[in-house]
């Protein structure tokens, strides 16, 4: 709504134009509760015509204002709304007071309900057909006090509306308020979440892995727990035994000094097997058992300074130890000679779990001195 257009056409008593009567327009503001004039004081023709233009600026989709006209001078009402027309597209609002009949002797009727009791209505004029029905002025003003009654008791029950529309909407924002304070903790606690999201997304991935090297530990471990072979050839035992006493005496000879070793004998017992050729190592639970004792056969190695008996080569073939751990390797390698040099690789390497040996150097089936070392390679 862009302009209001207001028309009337006002006359005395006795039907005669009321000539120059300067009026004003007046709407009510809900804000206010007051009736404002808008525009300036317009005055009537030599017929009595009235016509006023005023801007009103005001969104198209609301209600139309509540209208009406004024006595400029003596600030009484002539008439309290008219018949509205509207054109949306030029956004003009259109107001018949129709004819207006301008009382001589402006009036104050008596308030009909006690909400009115606390506005002075001065009344100056009254529509031509209440006029012609009865000319008494407190008669006149009856009828528009009865439509303001029930204008204002429409109007109030707008009022009490907008204003629970407002607390509404004041306790929604407390609301948010209070919502937008704690919307940094809430943040914190998403990024926390999230954070903790990746970390077991993390855990998930590494699963596969970690059950991989878990059944490679049980499998090494089962391997490990199963007993050995008791049965040794007598051949690779004096190897052995001799190798050991040549590393000792070497060892001995490192450090300085005249002392050697001379003529060593070692004895132990087995059961002797293959013409004499292999023997059976037994444990201690073996030796309990009444049937072995009668069984038994003495093996006797004698060792001399010069080398004789059971001599030991000057190097040994070396074993393979991939796929097993440290600690086995090292006493594999440490049984026959060798000396076990342990580096840390990468995971997986060579198909190895971890903790496992993946390479070795000098490799499988090749030979070694005595006291040397191997070097192998663990994935980690």
């Amino acid at each position: 709504m862009k302009q209001i257009q207001a028309s009337a056409k006002i006359v005395n008593q006795d039907q005669s134009p009321s000539k120059s009567l300067a009026c004003r327009l007046q709407v009510f503001r809900l804000s206010s509760r007051r009736w404002v004039s808008i525009g300036r004081a317009v005055a009537t023709d030599a017929s009595g015509d009235l016509r006023i233009s005023v801007s009103f600026n005001q969104a198209d989709n609301l209600s139309a204002p509540n209208l009406r006209l004024i006595k400029a001078q003596e600030n009484a009402v002539l008439s309290d709304g008219g018949r509205l027309s509207y054109n949306s597209q030029s956004g003009l609002l259109s107001v018949d007071f129709g004819e207006i009949v301008n009382l001589p002797r402006v009036v104050t009727p008596v308030a009909a309900s006690a909400r009115l009791s606390r506005t002075s209505l001065r009344v100056g004029g009254a529509p031509q057909a209440v006029v012609m029905a009865n000319t008494t002025p407190a008669a006149v003003a009856a009828p528009q006090l009865r439509v303001l009654n029930e204008r204002i008791a429409t109007r109030d029950a707008k009022i009490r509306s907008l204003e629970n529309q407002i607390a509404g909407s004041q306790r929604e924002k407390q609301q948010l308020t209070v919502q937008l304070r704690r919307l940094p903790e809430l943040e914190q606690q998403l990024r926390s979440e999230r954070e903790t999201a990746a970390g077991l997304r993390r855990d998930l991935a590494v699963i596969p892995d970690l059950r991989q090297q878990l059944e490679a530990v049980r499998a090494e471990n089962t391997r490990l727990k199963q007993p050995s072979e008791k049965k040794v050839a007598v051949s690779m035992m004096a190897t052995n035994l001799g190798d050991q006493i040549g590393q000792a005496q070497r060892e001995i000879r490192e450090q300085g000094g005249n002392l050697a070793l001379a003529n060593v004998r070692i004895r132990m017992k087995g059961l002797m097997g293959d013409g004499g050729t292999n023997v059976t190592l037994l444990d201690a639970d073996d030796l309990k058992r009444p049937e072995i004792a009668g069984a038994l056969g003495d093996l006797e190695f004698d060792f001399s300074e010069d080398g004789g008996g059971a001599a030991a080569p000057s190097d040994v073939e070396v074993p393979d130890v991939r796929r097993l751990t440290e600690t086995a390797a090292r006493q594999i390698l440490h049984s026959i000679g060798l000396r076990l040099e342990a580096v840390a690789g990468p995971s997986g390497m060579g198909g190895a779990a971890a903790g496992q040996a993946a390479l070795q150097d000098p490799s499988a089936g090749q030979r070694a001195a005595r006291g040397s070392s191997v070097t192998v390679i663990f994935a980690s």
